[in-house]
């Protein structure tokens, strides 16, 4: 009888606890941060090339004015290509 009491308390707790979680989960509001600058590092090598398209044409300040984001800046900092491995004897 007591066993019984126990489990049915039990879960009724776990079916509150899961309701009220779900509501505070529910009635929390989506945040996004909006940032007005831009920042990429990348190394000079062909993959990256890319990259430099894009700073050089200022597309990505273009494609963010077009959706709406007015004031983006970006900033690129190339960074030094790594030495190449030395051979040890």
């Amino acid at each position: 009888m007591l066993e019984k009491r126990l489990y049915r308390l039990l879960r009724r707790l776990l079916v509150a606890t899961v309701a009220v979680m779900s509501l505070i989960t529910a009635s929390l509001a989506p945040s996004q941060a909006e940032v007005s600058e831009i920042r990429i590092a990348y190394q000079h090598s062909m993959a990256f090339l890319v990259v430099d398209v894009l700073l050089a044409k200022r597309m990505i300040e273009a494609r963010a004015a077009a959706a709406g984001l007015d004031g983006v800046t970006v900033s690129a900092v190339r960074l030094p290509a790594a030495r190449p491995p030395t051979k040890r004897c």
